[in-house]
């Protein structure tokens, strides 16, 4: 069994009531999706899990070194040559 990747670091840091927020808005979209009704979210809610977001997406590197043999699933678009 391979180990959990490790927590990007933009999202190690979040705390207290920041941790909250993103914890309630999380459980909010489960419970209020399932219900199959449209979700209201404030626009400074969005903003704000937008820029979280984007601060994990920079943190990640653009490209990772992996061990061989591997699977690849899902997309790579335009990423490998075609055989």
């Amino acid at each position: 069994m391979r180990a959990a990747p490790p927590t990007p670091p933009a999202m190690a840091e979040l705390a207290g009531e920041e941790l909250e927020f993103f914890d309630g808005m999380i459980q909010r979209c489960i419970e209020e999706g399932a219900s199959g009704k449209n979700i209201n979210l404030r626009q400074e809610d969005i903003s704000r899990v937008l820029l979280k977001a984007k601060e994990v997406f920079i943190s990640q590197p653009s490209m990772l070194e992996l061990a061989s043999p591997i699977k690849i699933l899902g997309d790579i678009h335009g990423c490998a040559p075609a055989p």
